[in-house]
């Protein structure tokens, strides 16, 4: 996971409002999931939105359950001071001020205080396709942008990250030899104390997080590596434990040299399996994605055989990952990273074994497949 600066977390009390929030919060997951209305994505988190709210407006009963929710939170936060605000309604608040009109407020409410909320950058994309763009005038975009959007849903992340660590994932827990087991399968071997890795994130009040489609990122200063941890609200739990367990065949397929190193930990209660991976610093690796780093890498490439190699490897192990799973590793997200300079030598390491696959139950699937292969295309072409 990219790292970033770390987002001044709002202050926030808890109090009376915020025990109504979680409540009503509760109660409109029930509903959402007896009635299974928006379908999560099984591949990528990248699902038309449109369609999903689309999709949901069709059952009455969860837009009511909905604008229920939304006005109890509304009325429960009328009168609280800004400090005390859940940073969900803090966040539409200000939005608001901006100027921005905001045609489906709920539904961005909604999203705000969702389990699908990914990190922050994403977050935005999401949240303004949700208020619209045409919503948007150029001096509308500019209070937005001071209003520091991207900082302020990352310290709602973060907030809510916290919460779970306390519900899902009591140190106690995790310390418990009787609890916890190393899962070689899904490790690649590090010399390291996890138990006490794990202790110094979760017990680091400045953490910061990130979440995905199915998992919590934690990172903490205080450690060289990042947390990895089912989130809460995942309805597919089954696909969720099957999407980690890629890490098999990215071994596989590219050998354990750029897989990014990591020690897996299967807990019995609760029934999960947590993740130490090793943090990359930022200031030498960059993003090898569609659209970043592509022509960077090519360049480090050609300065000498070994990094020519290098590459070759790469390449050499998306076509086996093809081969055995039908699939192609998703480079559309930050999920590759490269390494390397005049002095230093290529190396390519991979975070997340997500991969994207033709059949996958999703609009789009078929057209992140194509892009990916699009992508090799061009580095292939560049080192013939």
């Amino acid at each position: 996971m990219a790292e970033t600066a770390e987002p001044q977390a709002e202050s926030s009390q808890p109090g009376d409002s915020n025990e109504r929030s979680q409540k009503l919060g509760e109660e409109l997951k029930v509903i959402t999931d007896e009635k299974n209305v928006v379908e999560q994505p099984t591949g990528n988190f990248s699902v038309d939105l449109a369609q999903q709210l689309e999709a949901s407006r069709l059952d009455q009963s969860y837009r009511e359950s909905i604008q229920a929710w939304a006005q109890a939170e509304r009325t429960a936060c009328a009168e609280l001071p800004e400090s005390e605000k859940p940073l969900h309604v803090a966040i539409l608040d200000r939005i608001k001020q901006a100027g921005v009109v905001v045609a489906h407020e709920d539904d961005v409410m909604h999203f705000l205080a969702g389990a699908d909320l990914v990190h922050s950058k994403k977050g935005e994309y999401r949240l303004a396709e949700l208020i619209g763009s045409d919503a948007f005038t150029a001096e509308q975009a500019l209070r937005m942008k001071e209003l520091d959007i991207s900082g302020k849903l990352s310290a709602l992340i973060t907030e809510r990250v916290r919460q779970e660590i306390d519900r899902m994932l009591p140190i106690d827990k995790v310390t418990d030899p009787e609890n916890v087991s190393i899962n070689t399968e899904l490790s690649v071997p590090i010399d390291i104390d996890p138990i006490e890795e794990i202790r110094k994130i979760v017990s680091d009040p400045e953490f910061v997080a990130a979440q995905g489609v199915f998992q919590n990122v934690i990172v903490s200063k205080d450690s060289d590596y990042v947390l990895k941890m089912l989130k809460m609200g995942v309805r597919d739990k089954a696909y969720a434990k099957e999407d980690i367990r890629g890490v098999i065949d990215l071994k596989k397929a590219f050998g354990t040299e750029m897989v990014a190193d990591q020690v897996a930990l299967d807990l019995k209660e609760p029934d999960m399996t947590v993740i130490l991976q090793e943090k990359l610093d930022m200031n030498t690796y960059q993003v090898l994605a569609a659209g970043k780093g592509v022509r960077e890498v090519i360049a480090l490439a050609k300065t000498s055989p070994e990094n020519m190699a290098v590459l070759r490897h790469f390449l050499d192990g998306m076509a086996r990952l093809e081969t055995s799973t039908g699939g192609v590793l998703d480079m559309l997200g930050d999920n590759v990273y490269f390494s390397g300079d005049s002095k230093v030598p290529l190396n390519i390491k991979i975070i997340d074994p997500g991969c994207f696959h033709p059949d996958d139950g999703y609009e789009g699937a078929t057209r992140n497949v194509r892009r990916v292969k699009d992508l090799i295309a061009i580095l292939e072409a560049a080192i013939e």
